[in-house]
């Protein structure tokens, strides 16, 4: 009788502790509405919906997040290009789609002209797959086997070239 107590007490405990785990899973669900939104075009900023008319001109918008801790913009275009704004709508990061550079036009958008001369003195304009501005510049990533990347400070200046 004690063992059948026993066994009962443990299956009632182990069935409380699922039934806790199952409720707890369902608040978290990981990325979602707490971290990120989906937002539509129009919910975009103005300054983001201004720029992807003037760079990306018949390309939709297949999915756009507001990321809700720092308030940016993550959007995808239906041609792969990946975009990011920050929160008042000023373009952050450019991302090409898999197998393509940025054009010279689109690098003009967000590198300072000095920076856009010396990628192509360098001969490497052409070959650029994701541009991303930070704090201390920007940085500038190069489609190859060495898998460059540049950094210029605000001004466009060159600080320094990596190798992955």
């Amino acid at each position: 009788m004690k063992t059948t107590l026993r066994i009962l007490g443990i299956g009632f405990i182990m069935s409380i502790g699922t039934m806790f785990m199952a409720q707890a899973q369902s608040f978290y669900t990981g990325v979602g509405p707490a971290i990120s939104e989906g937002v539509s075009k129009v919910k975009l900023p103005a300054a983001a919906n201004k720029y992807i008319s003037n760079y990306f001109e018949g390309v939709s918008i297949v999915k756009a997040d507001r990321e809700f801790m720092s308030g940016s913009y993550d959007v995808e275009m239906a041609d792969g290009t990946e975009l990011e704004f920050n929160k008042d709508g000023k373009i952050i990061e450019i991302d090409a789609p898999d197998g393509y550079a940025l054009s010279n036009r689109t690098l003009g958008s967000i590198l300072p002209a000095k920076a856009i001369e010396t990628l192509r003195n360098l001969g490497t304009d052409q070959l650029v797959t994701n541009v991303e501005k930070t704090a201390q510049g920007y940085t500038a990533e190069i489609a190859g086997n060495d898998d460059m990347e540049y950094q210029f400070n605000n001004r466009g200046e060159i600080v320094s070239i990596s190798y992955d």
